[in-house]
């Protein structure tokens, strides 16, 4: 588990049951790994759209976009149990 869950807990215990508690909730985080990988799906189809190129901000709208996807791919691995060490 990335220690980005647990950094904000200094008592070990409560650590331990946090990380407890992030598991349990596993379900519900792989449900919202599909949602996020969805919204980034569709980024990455709008990107490949010949139309945006025929404004003249396009490259400031990329900018946009890529921002977006590179937020969605760090929410994507936070969330991804599955893909942490120790699990």
């Amino acid at each position: 588990m990335y220690i980005d869950w647990t950094k904000h807990i200094s008592d070990q215990d409560e650590k331990i049951s946090f990380e407890k508690y992030i598991k349990s909730c596993k379900p519900l985080l792989d449900h919202l790994v599909k949602l996020l990988q969805e919204k980034y799906n569709s980024l990455e189809s709008s990107e490949l759209d010949p139309k945006m190129f025929d404004q003249p901000n396009w490259d400031y709208r990329q900018a946009f976009l890529n921002g977006k996807k590179s937020e969605l791919s760090n929410l994507i691995k936070l969330i991804n149990l599955d893909q942490q060490k120790g699990l």
